[in-house]
């Protein structure tokens, strides 16, 4: 008899140790997803970000960068080199959209193109310390500034 109590707290102690480690790897997952996602959500929101900035430092001009009221919140109208056709740039949906069209078009998006999920998109113009107009982009909760070197801002 007294060989099997020794086996026996061997034994526990093997199924303790085992369920440790097996409740350390099921936290270190969880752990993992929940920075993953994160990350994920980080970058779509930069990467949202840096898209719309571009796209208003390309068409940086006079009579080029134009605020309107669009489906959910804010809408940009960039236009494109004096042809008469600008790109909407909105939210709706859930999505950011980019859209081409004459310029006056009404917002669609069956002849837009989904850019990046976007619960959100507000611009404000504010003054710079030079005095030259800045445009604050905020989307998906995450803000950027761009300066516009023509010295023009155009609210519709």
């Amino acid at each position: 008899m007294k060989q099997k109590e020794p086996a026996l707290g061997a034994l526990a102690l093997y199924a303790m140790l085992t369920a440790a480690l097996l409740l350390l790897a099921f936290l270190g997952a969880n752990l993992y997803a929940s920075l993953t996602d994160g990350r994920t959500q980080d970058e779509t929101r930069r990467a949202t970000l840096a898209y719309i900035q571009s796209r208003v430092m390309a068409a940086d001009a006079a009579q080029g960068v134009r605020v309107l009221d669009g489906p959910e919140g804010d809408a940009l109208a960039l236009a494109v080199d004096g042809s008469g056709y600008e790109v909407l740039i909105y939210c709706d949906a859930g999505r950011l959209w980019e859209q081409t069209s004459p310029a006056g078009s009404d917002f669609s998006t069956d002849a837009a193109q989904a850019i990046a999920d976007c619960d959100s998109l507000a611009l404000a113009w504010k003054t710079g310390a030079t005095g030259a107009p800045v445009l604050e982009i905020t989307a998906n909760g995450a803000n950027a500034l761009v300066a516009l070197r023509s010295g023009e801002e155009q609210a519709a």
